[in-house]
C-alpha cells in the first residue's frame, strides 16, 4: 500500500506539468517531421525542375540538327517524314519523343545524334538493369532495326554509369 503526503495540489501541478510536456515534446517532433518533409518535397521539385530542362535543351539540340540538315537541301524539316533506306516512313521527332517517354527515372541524356540510318545516344544511368530495360523497350519500337551499346562506364562519386547507345533504323 502507497501512502502519498503530499498535498492534492501539489500532485494535481505535477501531473499537469507532465503532460505540458509531453505536448511540448509533440509539437517539436511534428515540427521536425513536417520541415523534413517540406525539404524533401522541395529537393523532389529541384529534380523535376533540372531535368525538364535538360529535356528542353536536349529538343532544341535536335531542332538545331534538324534545321542543319534542311539547309543542306534534304527532304528533312520540321514535322516532315523521313524515309529511311527500306522506304519505312517514321517522325523524327516522334521518334526522338518515344525515346524519352521510355526512358527510366533517372536516366539522362547528353547528346542524340540522328541521321537517317542511325540514332545515337549519349547519357547517364543510375544503374545497369535500368539501361538494359530501357534497350529491350527500344528494341520493341517500330522502325527500330538493333540497338547496340557502344561503351559504358561507371561513374565516379554519383554511383551511376555514363553510357553511349547506337540505334539502326530500318
Amino acid at each position: 500500500m502507497l501512502i502519498n503526503l503530499l498535498p492534492q495540489e501539489a500532485v494535481t501541478t505535477k501531473i499537469t506539468v507532465s503532460y505540458v510536456k509531453i505536448a511540448a515534446y509533440l509539437l517539436v517532433g511534428l515540427s521536425i517531421v513536417i520541415a523534413i518533409f517540406g525539404y524533401l518535397q522541395d529537393q523532389s521539385a529541384n529534380q523535376a525542375l533540372n531535368t525538364s530542362q535538360i529535356l528542353t535543351s536536349q529538343l532544341s539540340s535536335i531542332d538545331g540538327q534538324l534545321e542543319k540538315l534542311q539547309a543542306k537541301n534534304t527532304s528533312v524539316s520540321k514535322g516532315q517524314l523521313v524515309r529511311s533506306q527500306l522506304g519505312v516512313a517514321f517522325d523524327i521527332k516522334h521518334l526522338v519523343n518515344r525515346l524519352m517517354l521510355i526512358s527510366p527515372y533517372g536516366m539522362s541524356f547528353s547528346s542524340i545524334s540522328v541521321n537517317l540510318q542511325s540514332v545515337q545516344l549519349s547519357g547517364s544511368v543510375v544503374s545497369m538493369v535500368d539501361l538494359a530495360n530501357y534497350m529491350d523497350k527500344v528494341k520493341k519500337l517500330p522502325a527500330i532495326n538493333s540497338i547496340f551499346l557502344s561503351s559504358l562506364a561507371s561513374q565516379a562519386g554519383s554511383g551511376g554509369y555514363s553510357f553511349t547507345a547506337t540505334i539502326q533504323l530500318q
